[in-house]
């Protein structure tokens, strides 16, 4: 018995096709940037 094949495709351009250059970038420069609000989320809070 093999794995299940997936039901969706991330394939170049489609909706699942992730910019990797720009979150790369995002996560380089991170020296600038101040945090906005810092918070510790309950359990079953649903906070989101």
């Amino acid at each position: 018995m093999g794995s299940p094949e997936a039901a969706y495709r991330a394939v170049e351009g489609g909706a699942l096709d992730v910019d990797t250059a720009f979150y790369d970038r995002l996560a380089t420069h991170t020296d600038d940037r101040d945090p906005v609000e810092r918070f510790t989320i309950p359990i079953r809070s649903g906070r989101a």
